[in-house]
């Protein structure tokens, strides 16, 4: 989810992931914003997505390009809005069934530790959204294995995008390089 914070001299767009689960999630109490009662589903516990091992599966696998982006508001529908870049050459595939190992909160982001059948990747889920351009020709910073790119819109009605999510290669190899 975005919320947008209008209180400063300039506007500024956070991205909030967050997931509703039926059942508190074990060791994430410390992600737990609320909960909340859904009209057909009942209580539903939202959580800091960013701490849900569904949810860091579902973006590695987007990343990966096994997954694909669906729409806010419409069940089964992919969202075309959203663009992932990759680089051309397989990314390892993730350990299943493992939780994220670690998560480190920074001034515009969290990092989390991803672990993959050739060691841990780190991906970055941007907090603060800034407007950017788009990677159209699939070029990547170094270091950088992927991107997911969206769009928001501004208090003023203006569109904008920018990068929600990055996967960066944290294995001691990669450095080397």
């Amino acid at each position: 989810d975005e919320v947008r914070d209008v209180s400063g001299p300039l506007p500024v767009a956070y991205f909030v992931p967050v997931t509703y689960r039926s059942a508190p999630l074990d060791g994430a109490s410390h992600a737990l914003i609320g909960t909340c009662e859904h009209g057909v589903l009942g209580l539903r516990h939202v959580y800091d997505g960013v701490h849900d091992p569904v949810l860091v599966e579902q973006l590695y696998a987007l990343l990966r390009g096994e997954a694909e982006p669906q729409a806010q508001s419409e069940s089964h529908t992919a969202d075309p809005t959203v663009t992932c870049h990759r680089v051309r050459t397989p990314l390892p595939a993730a350990v299943p069934g493992t939780a994220p190992s670690a998560v480190a909160d920074g001034p515009g982001g969290s990092d989390v530790r991803v672990p993959t059948s050739d060691g841990a990747l780190t991906l970055r889920v941007r907090r603060v959204l800034e407007p950017e351009q788009d990677t159209q020709d699939g070029g990547l910073p170094a270091g950088v294995l992927g991107l997911v790119t969206a769009g928001w819109h501004a208090p003023d009605g203006a569109d904008f995008r920018g990068t929600y999510a990055s996967l960066l290669d944290a294995r001691p190899d990669a450095q080397d390089a």
